[in-house]
């Protein structure tokens, strides 16, 4: 994988996923490692608000994490628009989720992290979402898939046998995280009124969502680096074509 780097000793690689750059422009996806040699370029980075927001974690390594993927997102970002990073204003909507306030372009970015690295996810004039999972056992999935996910994807989960159903289910809730935080809404969004698909041997996609619009999203997974799972949704460069099949599709799954 290509990386590229972004400030003296700061180094981001840029995944290759399965979504290439369109007409309507770039759709990106970088990841950064949480190491002490990146945190430290990242704090000369951050705003004096931002030194302040990451003093408050008691966890060094969510304050690691914060720090080296804040600093990360604002250096890309300047490259990108092609300003300097300290002219990279951040914002945030109702639910927490991370937007670009200055200059003014029509760009969107997600960020997601686990364990010991960070994802960025930029778009230009197309929302954009990514999650990130590292790759461990003894995860309560099966708890967690019962209770909060939808019935088509409950259904798809109970066909894998015992030993792969983990893995799945990260599949199916990095798939997940990803299009809520696209959306704007984060777990603000509950789990069980729409539906992913991430089978093994085709593209991923979302299947219905009772608000509407699923079929206006594009959804990949990737190995984001070793042990660890990632996904992005962004809208469609294309127009939607509807739900109705997905819909029909989805409703199996509630039987």
């Amino acid at each position: 994988m290509p990386s590229r780097q972004v400030s003296a000793r700061m180094t981001v690689t840029r995944l290759s996923i399965a979504s290439a750059p369109t007409p309507a422009g770039l759709c990106a996806v970088w990841s950064v490692s949480v190491c002490p040699l990146n945190e430290m370029q990242a704090t000369a980075l951050l705003t004096a608000a931002e030194h302040v927001q990451a003093a408050k974690f008691r966890s060094a390594r969510d304050r690691a994490r914060f720090v080296t993927t804040r600093g990360a997102t604002r250096m890309i970002v300047a490259t990108h628009l092609g300003v300097r990073a300290a002219d990279v204003a951040f914002s945030h909507n109702r639910y927490g989720a991370l937007g670009v306030a200055w200059p003014r372009a029509p760009v969107q970015i997600s960020v997601a992290h686990s364990g010991a690295l960070g994802l960025i996810a930029i778009a230009d004039g197309r929302r954009i979402g990514v999650d990130v999972e590292l790759i461990r056992g003894n995860l309560p999935s099966r708890q967690i898939a019962s209770r909060w996910f939808h019935p088509f994807e409950q259904d798809r989960l109970s066909r894998y046998p015992p030993s792969q159903y983990d893995a799945y289910f990260l599949r199916h809730w990095v798939a997940k995280e990803a299009y809520t935080k696209g959306l704007g809404l984060g777990l603000h969004k509950r789990l069980s009124e729409f539906a992913v698909d991430v089978p093994p041997s085709s593209p991923a996609r979302v299947v219905c969502d009772e608000a509407g619009g699923a079929d206006a999203w594009e959804l990949h997974l990737f190995d984001a680096a070793p042990g660890y799972i990632g996904a992005v949704a962004h809208e469609s460069a294309q127009p939607a074509t509807g739900e109705r099949g997905m819909s029909r599709a989805a409703s199996k799954g509630r039987r």
